[in-house]
């Protein structure tokens, strides 16, 4: 686990490195098709060059791969909650209709593991 001093490991994974080949290709190939039509009169034509294309392609592929990585964090931690509502959902009825001491302790304890696995399981997703 990371503590507040311990720098926060990025991992890079092969999804990542898929989708950012795939959509620095896409910015390439639109910004290349654009700048052959772009005449040379434009406000546009003198940005548009080799190397320009190339930065301006890497800037956009990193955007967006941020922002696809947030949203898999953002629904990986959407999926986590419904996993965990259910759960809780169906230990609570179990608990609602039990009557044994023995197993409704034992109900209990399970639901404070299952709410201990959760908060861990939260805790140790990465962006």
């Amino acid at each position: 686990m990371n503590s507040p001093t311990s720098p926060i490991k990025r991992e890079l994974q092969k999804i990542d490195v898929v989708s950012s080949a795939t959509i620095s290709g896409f910015f390439t190939f639109f910004l290349l098709t654009f700048s052959k039509q772009v005449s040379e009169e434009s406000v546009l034509f003198p940005y548009l060059t080799d190397h320009s294309i190339s930065f301006i392609s890497a800037i956009c592929t990193a955007m967006l791969a941020f922002l696809l990585s947030l949203v898999r964090f953002e629904v990986r931690l959407l999926i986590h909650k419904l996993d965990y509502n259910r759960k809780i959902s169906f230990l609570n009825k179990m608990i609602e209709n039990t009557t044994d001491p023995k197993v409704l302790s034992e109900l209990n304890e399970t639901k404070k593991d299952l709410v201990l696995n959760s908060a861990r399981r939260v805790i140790e997703e990465k962006i």
